[in-house]
């Protein structure tokens, strides 16, 4: 169960929920992107086996195409272009610088360096079959392919793009999925957000009702002595009194064995009641132990802090319906106390004040 502290509350940090959501965020956000970035691989897939139902296409093809430009093939987007080589294909370094300028002209960022044993087997051959560089070893394929023309010989040249492995920034060219990743994870981060804040806020009020005493509704004995070590603290730091007042029932146990306890229960909670009734909204006031409990008077003086008890004292014994009275003790702080030296003098007081009963003593 989770426990707020009240020291931990004046303490700035990071909310879980915020942690939280950015984390589920994070997660989302990474596995959309790895989603997408398998979409890109598989894709990459399909045009390598498009790739080569092309190439086995261009090789079984041998029909003259006639003259043309910038033709598409059906399997993918490829570069394409005649080039008219006159009469019978010329052989040697002139054919070969003739396509590897058509070559040059068509895809200026082909690495031709690989490609040139594929022009020149393509020139020796007098063009009379196809050269298709192999799809493995090039980013770029080319295809050279011989094609017969009213005016004579020509070469048919195809270049096209082979994907390579994609990079992770392959992903922004699927903005449409992208942008859905996107808001897929903002929103399982706001779902995130509003889970863990319920969760927390469900948390919270466990722990509320675990730090109050299920009887009275006073802070329980943990929570009040937490929170006088936080007030002690401020007190000194900003030199402001403060002080601690004790209230024990005189006559507890004999309603209890005259009336029972269910009556002595009520006298006890009446007691609370009317403390909270005179006491300022700063104030707490917790209980003890049995029929003991404690108020922290944060800015008060121990003539303010006489008067506040003085007022509950005369109001419960006033508004007791078995005469009960309290006792109540008083102890103003001093530069080395602590929670525990506080409480165990404003007891003392209290010991003092039950020599005469019905009593306030001062510090």
């Amino acid at each position: 169960m989770e426990h707020e502290s009240p020291r931990k509350s004046v303490v700035p940090i990071v909310a879980p929920e915020i942690l939280g959501s950015l984390a589920v965020l994070a997660v989302s956000l990474l596995i959309g992107i790895a989603a997408l970035y398998f979409i890109a691989l598989a894709h990459r897939n399909e045009q390598r086996g498009a790739l080569a139902d092309f190439s086995q296409m261009l090789s079984e093809e041998q029909s003259a195409i006639g003259e043309r430009e910038n033709v598409r093939y059906r399997f993918l987007d490829a570069a394409s272009d005649v080039v008219a080589l006159g009469g019978r294909l010329a052989q040697g370094d002139a054919c070969q610088q003739i396509l590897a300028g058509k070559v040059r002209e068509l895809h200026p960022d082909f690495d031709l360096l690989p490609a040139q044993e594929t022009i020149r087997r393509f020139c020796d051959s007098g063009g009379t079959h196809v050269e298709i560089e192999p799809l493995r070893r090039l980013n770029v394929v080319l295809a050279l392919r011989p094609v017969h023309l009213d005016n004579g010989t020509g070469a048919d040249i195809v270049t096209f793009a082979v994907a390579p492995v994609p990079s992770p920034t392959v992903v922004r060219q699927y903005p449409r999925l992208l942008s859905a990743v996107i808001l897929i994870s903002l929103s399982w981060a706001g779902l995130a957000f509003r889970w863990i804040r319920a969760n927390r806020r469900q948390l919270r009020d466990l722990a509320k009702r675990a730090d109050i005493d299920g009887l009275t509704g006073a802070l329980r004995r943990e929570s009040f002595a937490e929170n006088l070590e936080l007030a002690i603290k401020q007190a000194i730091a900003t030199t402001t009194p403060l002080c601690v007042a004790v209230l024990d029932l005189d006559n507890l146990k004999p309603i209890n064995d005259t009336h029972g306890h269910a009556t002595g229960d009520e006298t006890l909670q009446l007691l609370v009641k009317i403390a909270r009734a005179h006491l300022r909204t700063v104030d707490l006031i917790g209980r003890l132990g049995g029929d003991e409990f404690a108020v922290l008077l944060s800015g008060a003086t121990g003539t303010a802090a006489v008067a506040i008890a003085e007022t509950i004292r005369l109001a419960f014994a006033g508004a007791s319906p078995m005469g009960a009275t309290v006792s109540i003790g008083i102890t103003e702080l001093r530069p080395d106390d602590d929670a525990e030296r506080i409480i165990r003098r404003a007891d003392e007081r209290m010991y003092a004040a039950k020599v005469t009963r019905n009593a306030v003593a001062p510090p």
